[in-house]
C-alpha cells in the first residue's frame, strides 16, 4: 500500500533505523536521530544497490515518487541512475599532433614536442645543462647517470 504524508510525518523514532515502502523499490529510511531519507532500492546486473534521493520534508512524496520513475525509465534502458546523476568532466580540446611521412619522424618529432612542454617547467640551471649536453652530443643513454 502506497504511503501518505501524513505516515510520513508520524513516523515513530527507535532504537534501530527501519524502512518504510511506498512501493516499487522507493522506500522511507527513517533514523534514530529523526532523519528520514528517501530512497530508491533497485537491481542492476544481478546486484541490489541504492539510490538517495534526499531528505524529506526537502523531497516530498510527490517529488520521491517521480525522481524514482526516471530512475525506472533509465534502468529500463540499460542504463545506471547513479552515473546518469554524477557530472561529466569538462572536454578540452588538445591540439592534435602534425601527421609525419614515418613513424621513427613521428617519434623524433614527438619527443621534441614533449621536451619543449618539460624545458618550459624546468629551472634555469636544468635548462643549461640539457643545453650542454646537447652540444657536446653525449648519448641518450649516458645524459643523465650519476
Amino acid at each position: 500500500m502506497p504511503l501518505t504524508n501524513i505516515e510520513i510525518k508520524n513516523a515513530q523514532l527507535k532504537e534501530k533505523e527501519y524502512l518504510m515502502s511506498d512501493g516499487a523499490g522507493l522506500v522511507v529510511l527513517i533514523k534514530p536521530s529523526g532523519a528520514k531519507l528517501w530512497r530508491f532500492r533497485y537491481t542492476m546486473n544481478g546486484r541490489k544497490q541504492k539510490l538517495s534521493l534526499g531528505a524529506y520534508p526537502d523531497i516530498s512524496l510527490a517529488l520521491a515518487r517521480i525522481k524514482a520513475a526516471d530512475a525506472r525509465a533509465k534502468l529500463a534502458k540499460g542504463i545506471s541512475p547513479v552515473t546518469v546523476l554524477l557530472p561529466s568532466p569538462p572536454m578540452v580540446n588538445h591540439p592534435q599532433p602534425k601527421v609525419l611521412k614515418n613513424k621513427r619522424q613521428g617519434l623524433r618529432q614527438s619527443s621534441l614536442l614533449r621536451w619543449r612542454e618539460k624545458s618550459q617547467l624546468l629551472p634555469e640551471h636544468w635548462k643549461k645543462r640539457i643545453q650542454t649536453m646537447r652540444n657536446l652530443k653525449v648519448p641518450p643513454r649516458m645524459r643523465f647517470r650519476s
